[in-house]
């Protein structure tokens, strides 16, 4: 059986420039990573759209991915989670 990608042997969709590339990497192809887009919206700030979790009709109760490059705390990173949502809960 073929072995499945893992973090270090997965190709980055995103190559750093160099050392003033300021570029976020984001990245999901993990177990249960779930980031189906990043768009950056305004400096330092980006709108994440999540997939669905599995067995539902389009509810997205959490989100699981990462992000490399980032600036520190200097500038801080705003992310939106534009599609997180259900159409009810427990607790609703």
């Amino acid at each position: 059986y073929p072995v499945p990608p893992t973090a270090a042997t997965l190709k980055p969709r995103y190559t750093m420039q160099g050392p003033e590339d300021t570029t976020l990497v984001f990245e999901s192809r993990f177990e249960s990573g779930n980031l189906r887009r990043a768009v950056q919206v305004a400096p330092y700030e980006y709108d994440c759209l999540l997939r669905a979790d599995t067995n539902t009709t389009s509810h997205t109760r959490w989100f699981f991915f990462a992000v490399s490059n980032t600036p520190g705390p200097t500038h801080p990173v705003k992310f939106n989670l534009v599609n997180m949502s259900v159409a009810g809960s427990l607790f609703s």
